[in-house]
């Protein structure tokens, strides 16, 4: 037996069982009811001390400015012919400030920068009706949308900003294949100078060479045709076709001549007659 804390009278507690499940407030009060009535904060209709009370005289009044669900900051005006539950949208105000009139229903406020809290003047941007406002949307998006297609098919179809693999030869390579270390263009081959074999730019073009894994780079001149058609051995293809040979020199300006074979961006600076 035990005293209810609600009404005073004595009760049987329930079993450790049940007030487990019901929790942790049984066996102080004789009755759900009884609890419900006495328990801390709970007032009802009006027996609450607010019951009756908005906008200001509300706790929860805060100066007539909250968000809602769409992130818009709303106004307490309950004398605006176009209030919603006596408020109305801030950014709409402001547009009715500047122009000195009433908006239409139809008429619709853009936030030009996306921020919906922004509703400074100069971000906002007045249309007629819905539809010249979803146009604009549209307009913009289309914009975005052709901007990032045209800059993936610049970077695809521009060797200017090519990604390729990259590979070095010497001079014993060149003698191996039977040109003597004379280049395509006609000079010696020269280990120690910054020059390049490649089949997609001309001679005399000027390409940097950027690893794509450290960072080195280095400025190369193109003076040969390579790589060599036999590169494509079974070996190579596990780690990839190599587009462009360097000197050892260039080569060993990015990464080790150990590591044979680098995944590399190329820029070009400057072609061939310019």
């Amino acid at each position: 037996m035990k005293n209810c804390l609600g009404c005073g009278k004595f009760f049987q507690r329930k079993t450790f069982l049940s007030s487990f499940r019901s929790g942790k407030n049984v066996g102080k009060y004789c009755s759900r009811k009884c609890f419900q009535k006495n328990k801390k904060g709970s007032f009802k209709g009006k027996n609450n001390p607010m019951y009756g009370k908005f906008a200001k005289e509300s706790a929860n009044w805060k100066g007539g400015r909250r968000l809602d669900r769409m992130g818009y900051v709303l106004i307490y005006k309950p004398e605006h012919p176009l209030a919603r539950q006596k408020y109305i949208m801030e950014h709409r105000l402001i547009m009715e400030k500047y122009l000195k009139r009433y908006l239409k229903s139809s008429e619709r406020v853009h936030h030009i920068n996306g921020d919906r809290k922004d509703n400074c003047l100069e971000n906002l941007m007045l249309f007629a009706n819905h539809s010249e406002h979803l146009k604009h949307h549209r307009m913009k998006s289309h914009k975005l949308f052709s901007i990032i297609i045209f800059f993936f098919l610049y970077i695809i179809a521009c060797p200017a900003f090519a990604q390729q693999t990259a590979s070095y030869y010497s001079e014993e390579s060149c003698k191996r294949e039977g040109t003597s270390g004379i280049m395509a263009n006609g000079e010696v081959f020269d280990d120690n100078k910054l020059t390049c074999a490649s089949w997609d730019y001309s001679f005399g073009t000027k390409l940097r060479i950027i690893n794509r894994f450290n960072g080195h780079t280095t400025v190369v001149e193109v003076t040969d045709r390579g790589p060599f058609k036999g590169i494509q051995s079974a070996g190579y293809r596990k780690k990839g076709i190599p587009t462009l040979d360097l000197s050892k020199a260039a080569f060993s300006a990015i990464a080790p001549l150990k590591s044979g074979l680098v995944e590399v961006q190329v820029e070009v600076i400057e072609r061939s007659g310019e």
